[in-house]
């Protein structure tokens, strides 16, 4: 008897543990009060705010990194393509202004004659002259020395065709359009140098003057005549 009882013994805590295991799996959670229930939904609801929070930081951070890429140096945000590929803006046409000619200078006067004021002047030297009659004017200018004679016959002035044998300190003058004229000692009317016309033409000076400039003008100097004859002038002496 006894070994039986002991051998009921030896296996009803076997079964009484399966069926208290079995009975603790399947039995209903204890009932929870409504304020642990509304606990634990707040909690709940913080922790799912929490998790929202951060996967927008997150995705925020992840935008501001590509914005920030695409917006980098050599980025063009109106084309949409980058500085290697942006075509350059074309360059504004420059206006080429020719260069002003250089203007050729003048050679400077060796002598100017003035027949208005019938004065000739050689290095700062101002001497009396006669130029030609109105009916036989001085021919104005820029000429140039091209001969030289000690002695010359001329014609006088007036048009009367009356020649003097010889004129001394000749210097014959030619412009380039070819025009021409003489300066000489005006030796036959020694009262018209200064005073009136009274040649065929040329220019003709007190004797001591026109020897001083004959010494002074050389071949290829220039000689500016300008101006023009006075109108009025005394009858025209004849040589004697």
């Amino acid at each position: 008897m006894s070994d039986d009882r002991d051998h009921d013994t030896g296996r009803r805590p076997g079964l009484s543990g399966a069926l208290r295991t079995l009975a603790e799996e399947n039995q209903s959670p204890p009932p929870v009060a409504g304020a642990e229930v509304r606990r634990l939904a707040v909690r709940r609801g913080r922790r799912r705010r929490t998790t929202v929070v951060a996967c927008g930081v997150a995705a925020a951070a992840a935008l501001a990194v590509t914005v920030t890429v695409g917006l980098g140096p050599g980025h063009d945000s109106g084309s949409g393509h980058d500085s290697g590929r942006r075509t350059a803006p074309a360059a504004s046409p420059r206006l080429r202004t020719s260069p002003a000619p250089t203007p050729t200078p003048a050679v400077a006067a060796d002598a100017v004659v003035d027949l208005t004021g019938m004065t000739m002047t050689v290095d700062g030297r101002i001497m009396p002259i006669s130029s030609g009659v109105p009916e036989l004017p001085t021919p104005t200018g820029r000429f140039t020395v091209f001969a030289k004679s000690l002695k010359r016959p001329m014609e006088t002035g007036g048009g009367s065709g009356t020649s003097v044998p010889s004129v001394p300190w000749v210097i014959e003058l030619r412009s380039v359009d070819r025009k021409t004229t003489t300066a000489i000692a005006l030796t036959y009317d020694l009262k018209a140098p200064g005073t009136y016309a009274s040649t065929g033409g040329w220019i003709g000076l007190p004797e001591d003057d026109a020897k001083w400039v004959y010494t002074r003008l050389d071949k290829g100097a220039v000689v500016l005549v300008t101006g023009r004859t006075p109108s009025l002038r005394p009858s025209v002496s004849t040589p004697s």
